[in-house]
């Protein structure tokens, strides 16, 4: 074999060499790893992210049982709603077959529209004059008969007023009943008090009449003409 060149040795040497220096360079060069990151700390660190991971999956476990039992009491409370609509709609129904129905007298059903009629006017005078006026001017003088309510009412207005009235400043000049209405005049020096006073008289309860004013010529004179009571209409 001949004998190689001392040029072509010194270059496969250098060839031969170049892997190990590099690796020396780069061991050199590179740089530190940090201590979570070796090799002999990743075990570790694994363990610690494997015990995290079970908590969360013992919560999510907690979260979706919970949710279950949210989702079977709603169904609970649907049930109880339904069976509670039920009852009631079987009630309506009960009340329903329960009634018939209700035959009343005319004399019952004037005597309820009456009382209707007359609450919607308490505390309010209808003021009556000409034609209308001696219509019921007539009628009154005209009625003699006396009804059983006529002493009561009659002794409830007037006691009403003196109660009312301790100085005496309204003076009661007539106060009549008949079976059809009753005729109160009242001359009064303070108009304004007597007006309140008889407001609150058609506020009680034993007052069930509506009343008719008659228009005069003396500002302090008034006359009333008051309705039969509405449950003792005959």
């Amino acid at each position: 074999m001949p004998a190689k060149d001392v040029s072509q040795e010194t270059s496969e040497l250098a060839i031969t060499s170049a892997p190990q220096q590099l690796d020396t360079f780069a061991k050199k060069t590179r740089p530190a790893l940090p201590s979570e990151a070796r090799p002999e700390n990743i075990s570790a660190e694994s363990k610690k992210e494997g015990i995290g991971s079970n908590s969360i999956q013992q919560n999510l476990k907690e979260i979706a049982a919970l949710e279950q039992q949210l989702v079977a009491k709603d169904d609970e409370i649907n049930r109880l709603n339904m069976a509670l609509e039920a009852m009631k709609n079987k009630d309506k129904l009960a009340e329903v077959e329960d009634k018939s129905l209700k035959t009343i007298s005319m004399e019952d059903f004037e005597s309820q529209v009456q009382d209707q009629f007359v609450n919607r006017f308490k505390g309010i005078a209808i003021k009556v004059s000409g034609e209308q006026l001696k219509g019921i001017e007539e009628e009154f003088n005209r009625e003699q008969q006396k009804a059983d309510w006529n002493a009561e009412y009659e002794t409830n207005i007037s006691n009403y007023i003196q109660k009312l009235d301790p100085n005496g400043m309204h003076f009661v000049d007539e106060l009549t009943c008949n079976r059809r209405m009753c005729r109160l005049s009242v001359n009064s020096s303070d108009t304004d008090g007597w007006q309140k006073l008889y407001l609150s008289m058609t506020e009680q309860q034993w007052y069930r009449s509506m009343t008719l004013t008659e228009a005069t010529d003396n500002p302090n004179q008034m006359v009333y003409y008051i309705t039969q009571p509405s449950k003792n209409r005959q």
